[in-house]
């Protein structure tokens, strides 16, 4: 237990990582399947919860749930064969949806307040 292990980092060697492709399999389309199904019930109702009582609560909720649908359609976008993109650029566009999501949940909470 004594022992070290020494790792050189040689920065003035760029070399690119590759990984191998990740494989399509129907789990990942099936469970993306579920959770649009399930995000996009939860963003309706509490969407029209929202409208009906007027609340800023369930709005916020409802914004919530909005996003939480267009990331899981994110990740679903990556599997797809047809229009695939890549792992950075669906980072990108989750990163994206929550800063939106940080603004909408301020909006409200701004809008919210009896000055």
């Amino acid at each position: 237990m004594s022992e070290f292990v020494q790792i050189e980092l040689d920065l003035s060697r760029s070399s690119a990582v590759t990984c191998a492709p990740t494989r399509r399999s129907a789990a990942v389309f099936w469970l993306q399947g579920i959770t649009l199904i399930w995000m996009l019930v939860e963003c309706g109702l509490s969407l029209y919860a929202a409208a009906v009582a007027h609340s800023p609560a369930m709005l916020a909720f409802g914004s919530d749930s909005f996003v939480e649908l267009l990331s899981a359609g994110v990740v679903l976008w990556q599997f797809l064969p047809q229009a695939s993109i890549s792992e950075r650029k669906a980072a990108r566009a989750a990163g994206a949806l929550l800063f939106a999501l940080a603004l909408i949940v301020g909006v409200v909470a701004i809008g919210s307040l009896n000055l």
